[in-house]
């Protein structure tokens, strides 16, 4: 997953977690623990308060933009009480028009301690896949993303407020742009040299902010 390549600087370096890094940012509605816990490895605490439309967002580095087809979470409690059972996965391209990819009601999947679930999004989703002829066709900006964001919409399994979440994961095409201005035009997108120079970038930044160490999620 990209927040896997993120956190290890392409393979090149031990895990590190992306956000402690600098690699993304992070924000969030009020959150109750570290915020860096919700790209952790392991399975901890890792929560909002209890407030309504609770919610978390990540920056990808400058450049670079994400066509995701899948995306995992991890639940963020010893237990399956308060975790996520009405929620969007939504993307924008600024961090302030937001779209949503894909809604859940009802959704049992993380239904123990620190259970992970995946699912499709957009390209991903069989059922749109099967359908979409705009598959055979290279993307275009309205599809690809620069920030995503988990928003609660409902209460969890405990009828409480709280956005658990202890790991995130997202998977799909990966795309560099050079400048943002250039997004319109037909060749903007992933070039060999383009993403080598981003991620000597990360190594730079990596170098100047080395802090902690583990393992990356699955």
């Amino acid at each position: 997953g990209l927040i896997e390549w993120l956190s290890t600087c392409g393979f090149k370096k031990e895990w590190s977690n992306a956000a402690r890094n600098g690699a993304v940012t992070l924000s969030s509605s009020d959150w109750m623990t570290d915020l860096d816990f919700v790209l952790g490895h392991h399975g901890c605490l890792s929560s909002s308060h209890s407030k309504k439309d609770s919610w978390f967002s990540l920056e990808l580095p400058l450049g670079l933009w994400i066509l995701p087809h899948h995306y995992s979470i991890r639940h963020g409690f010893s237990s399956g009480a308060n975790a996520l059972r009405d929620w969007e996965l939504q993307g924008s391209a600024d961090g302030v028009h937001w779209v949503c990819l894909r809604a859940h009601t009802n959704d049992h999947t993380l239904n123990d301690r620190f259970a992970v679930g995946t699912w499709g999004v957009g390209y991903g989703d069989d059922t749109k896949a099967a359908n979409s002829q705009a598959l055979k066709q290279p993307p275009d900006a309205t599809c690809v993303h620069r920030f995503v964001r988990v928003l609660m919409t409902g209460v969890n399994s405990s009828k409480g407020r709280e956005l658990r979440c202890s790991g995130f994961e997202i998977y799909g095409q990966v795309y560099v742009d050079n400048p943002v201005a250039t997004i319109s035009s037909p060749l903007w997108y992933l070039r060999k040299w383009a993403l080598e120079a981003l991620l000597s970038s990360l190594l730079q930044q990596r170098q100047l902010m080395e802090g902690g160490t583990g393992a990356g999620f699955h």
